[in-house]
């Protein structure tokens, strides 16, 4: 440890004498002393008066720092009558007043705990441990000095975070939480109240300064940030209070106000924050534990406006209460008496002194030494520390009786053998655990550091000056617990304050520059992204939809040539109803040429290419029911296959029929001369040579391009779910079929000519230009919505349209009126045999109003 080890004795003597002129001539009021030695004295540093606005020491006697004196009083007195714990030694006490005062504090400790007189025989120094100080600022002075001369402190009261570093405070200890668990619980109040941008006044000593550093770094992990900090100086100063805290002037209404300042700073603060603040009686101030103290309470309530503050748990002790309600002058300690009878004289408004010797005390009331005052101390109790000064009152003890058992067993005569080390002392001290005198488990861990929790105030100002209302709101043991039953209050102080509104619909927070991180404005997310987290848009990419509400990235659902809702009707369902009729009138036709099959009409129509034709017509009727599946290989094979065979398969029979009447009625042939390929199966044989021409051009497309399903993003919220096939392809596939056309149109042209009565020739024709016609139209459509649009949706539907009606064309060109006759007007038909010349030539004429077939 730091002490005999490293001090050799020049070096003793120099710190000594260093620290001696630094503060024995320093000119102060003299302190308050206490002295009741004992075999083993404890030291005690106690703010005994209180001080004005100015810092200055008054002859005002501080209840609270009385009370904590009579609390030690009170464990001493105990831990003597208790033959448990160091029996047959007397522990004394000797404690001074700091008076909120670093110097003086300093001061009086190496006055009176090491270089004063040494009356027992047990310890180096006057005190073998301290007591105190209460204030931290004070305890980071003392604790580096005593930790010189090895005495170790435990505080009831000095909770700045910077004491935890026991490197450079190695002896010091404290029965009070660090202010560490109070940043942590103030924060949690903060995010409950939703309170996210607040202003922070704090003083600059090691309580403020440390305090406000830990509530920043809290308060950050929870969102919360500071729009203003305010350090203010410990020693009051009113120019520098009003230049400091001018800065608040433009507060608006419901903001917060966080302090962390010392109880002698937030007097004058308030004051002048009432008189520079607009609306300062609905700023919502909350303030640390330094704010609940007893006389700040009866002062701040002539503030006239509400305020959140925190306090430590205080434990009931019953026999300290009992204690204090049973003092009067008389049972007290003589060594004590002088600053009682003036702890009397204030709270009874009497004096001790002669009125008669003293004009001044000539009308005050003479004061009754055996009236007990304590009950006026009482109704404070909980407003203090006292408890924790009983506990470090018991953990010296504890820890001496241990240190003195080891080496005087019999606590007997110890004087002789044993002198108390401090740091041995200090050893026995960390890590002890033992039952308080209220029942609890006190527990120091290896840094000298205790658990603890808080309770939450609401302090409402009374109707008469002095007056308040305290309402405990909630508490703090590890997490946040909110009183239920003060729900109305805190509906009254749960107005929010932030910088920023939270950023809603699709929209992500943009620093503000120059301001606190709680600033922000919101930024649209672009189209087609989702807002992942307050700062970050995510794109959700092709085959995504941005869902605003939800956030979410959706699948978008593809779109194909179907009956799904979203494709438009006009689109799907003509194509549809055009297919169904074709199929039942296709099927009609084909039902009365096979019942007829003997009519003579439908035996001069060629029955076998007939059927050929019908078999192409049907397979173009399939092509739209086709194209409303959902596209895979097989569907786009399939509608690759019957957009253009079909055609052909209806093409070829009619060129074959056109052909061999263009050869009936040439002028040139002799009519005694059969023509080649007339008889049926040639025709027939013929016929399926041609067609496999375009069977072989598909294949081959096919190998070069197989179809298959494709996603075709068509926009950024559309996709289309669509067959591979290119346009090239199509076009490539009706090569053939345009060559057909053009055949079967110049045939039909040729027979223009041929007997009126010749009903097939004259619809041929009309079927053919009526064909072309259509085949020109449709492929100017499709052409402009290939090269203007990437909607191949409607491309579909285009193809779907020519199909089926080119099939619908031909049906009814080639077997409407053929099929009417069979059924209505069979007695027109009248029936001659065929002759055949010996070239098998058939041969047809037409006269008057009958159709003869020779």
């Amino acid at each position: 440890m730091l002490g005999n080890r490293y001090l050799q004795p020049w070096i003793y003597q120099f710190w000594l004498s260093l620290i001696s002129s630094r503060v024995i001539h320093v000119t102060t009021t003299p302190a308050i002393d206490v002295d009741n030695p004992g075999n083993l004295t404890l030291g005690g540093l106690f703010v005994l008066t209180e001080i004005n606005e100015k810092s200055k020491c008054l002859d005002t006697i501080s209840l609270d720092g009385l009370r904590s004196l009579l609390a030690m009083q009170f464990a001493v007195e105990r831990i003597n009558y208790d033959d448990t714990i160091l029996p047959n030694i007397t522990l004394g006490i000797k404690a001074v007043d700091t008076c909120f005062s670093r110097v003086p504090a300093l001061e009086y400790t190496l006055k009176h705990f090491v270089l004063g007189k040494h009356k027992g025989k047990l310890s180096q120094y006057p005190i073998v441990g301290l007591i105190g100080p209460a204030l931290s600022y004070e305890a980071v002075y003392i604790s580096k000095v005593l930790g010189v001369f090895e005495i170790p402190i435990i505080s009831y009261s000095a909770s700045s975070y910077e004491l935890n570093d026991k490197t450079h405070y190695p002896y010091f200890s404290r029965t009070i939480p660090s202010d560490l668990s109070q940043a942590q619980a103030m924060v949690e109040l903060l995010q409950y109240f939703n309170w996210t941008y607040v202003s922070a006044v704090y003083t600059d000593d090691s309580y403020g300064v440390h305090g406000i550093k830990l509530l920043k770094s809290e308060a950050k992990k929870r969102g919360i940030c500071f729009a203003t900090e305010i350090q203010l100086p410990v020693i009051y100063n009113e120019a520098t209070y009003r230049e400091k805290i001018g800065q608040l002037a433009n507060l608006n209404k419901n903001d917060v106000i966080a302090l962390f300042c010392i109880g002698a700073a937030i007097m004058p603060m308030l004051n002048i924050m009432a008189g520079m603040i607009k609306n300062f009686d609905q700023i919502q101030l909350f303030g640390s534990e330094a704010m609940g103290n007893s006389w700040l309470l009866d002062n701040i309530a002539q503030i006239k406006t509400g305020f959140v503050y925190t306090r430590l748990i205080s434990n009931h002790i019953p026999d300290y209460q009992n204690y204090l309600g049973s003092l009067s002058v008389q049972n007290i300690n003589s060594n004590m008496a002088a600053l009682i009878k003036l702890s009397y004289e204030q709270i009874m408004n009497c004096t001790f002194k002669n009125g008669t010797m003293n004009s001044e005390f000539k009308n005050m009331q003479r004061c009754n030494s055996s009236q007990t005052f304590g009950t006026a101390l009482s109704p404070g109790y909980s407003f203090y520390v006292s408890d924790r000064v009983i506990d470090a009152v018991y953990v010296f003890a504890r820890g001496l009786h241990q240190v003195l058992k080891a080496t005087c067993p019999s606590l007997s005569n110890c004087e002789q053998t044993t002198k108390i080390s401090g740091s041995l002392l200090l050893d026995t001290i960390r890590n002890s655990s033992f039952p308080s005198v209220d029942g609890r488990r006190v527990d120091i861990d290896s840094e000298g550091e205790v658990k603890g929790g808080y309770t939450f105030h609401f302090v409402i100002p009374g109707n008469k000056i002095g007056t308040w209302q305290n309402i405990n709101i909630g508490s703090w043991l590890g997490r946040l617990k909110m009183n239920s039953s003060s729900i109305s209050v805190l509906k009254s102080i749960s107005v929010k304050t932030q910088c920023s509104e939270p950023c809603k619909d699709n929209k992500i927070k943009q620093r503000i520059p120059e301001k606190p991180v709680c600033c922000w404005t919101c930024v649209e997310c672009p189209a087609g992204s989702i807002a992942i987290n307050e700062t970050t848009c995510y794109a959700c990419g092709q085959g995504y939809l941005a869902n605003e509400q939800t956030r979410k990235c959706i699948k978008i659902q593809k779109l194909f040539y179907s009956l799904d809702k979203r494709i438009s009707k006009l689109l799907v369902i003509p194509p549809l109803v055009l297919s169904v009729l074709g199929i039942v009138c296709l099927l009609f036709t084909l039902c009365i040429f096979i019942k007829f099959n003997a009519n003579p009409l439908v035996k001069a129509s060629g029955r076998e290419l007939c059927f050929l034709l019908l078999t192409g017509l049907l397979l173009s009727f399939l092509f739209p029911v086709v194209c409303i599946c959902s596209p895979s290989c097989f569907k786009c094979l399939s509608q690759f296959i019957l957009d253009s065979l079909p055609l052909t398969i209806s093409l070829v029979p009619i060129a074959m029929k056109t052909n061999r009447v263009v050869r009936i009625f040439d002028p040139t042939r002799r009519i005694t001369d059969q023509p080649s390929f007339a008889r049926p199966l040639p025709q027939i044989i013929l016929s399926i040579l041609l067609i496999s021409i375009q069977i072989v051009l598909l294949l081959a497309l096919v190998i070069m391009q197989f179809p298959k399903e494709k996603i075709v993003y068509f926009s950024s919220t559309e996709v289309h779910l669509v067959c591979s096939t290119t346009q090239t392809q199509i076009l490539f596939a009706h090569v053939y079929n345009l060559i057909l056309i053009i055949i079967c149109t110049y045939y039909g042209f040729r027979v223009r000519n041929t007997p009126s009565k010749f009903n097939e020739v004259k619809c041929i024709a009309f079927a053919m230009y009526t064909s072309c016609v259509m085949i020109v139209s449709f492929f100017v459509v499709f052409v402009v919505a290939a090269t203007g649009s990437s909607n191949e949706i409607l491309q579909q539907a285009i193809q779907s349209y020519r199909v089926v009606l080119l099939a619908m064309v031909i049906l009814f060109c080639f077997f409407a009126l053929k099929v009417y006759i069979v059924l209505f007007q069979r007695e027109r038909i009248k029936t001659h045999q065929f002759s055949f010349n010996e070239e098998s030539t058939a041969v047809c004429n037409s006269q008057a109003d009958e159709v003869n077939v020779r």
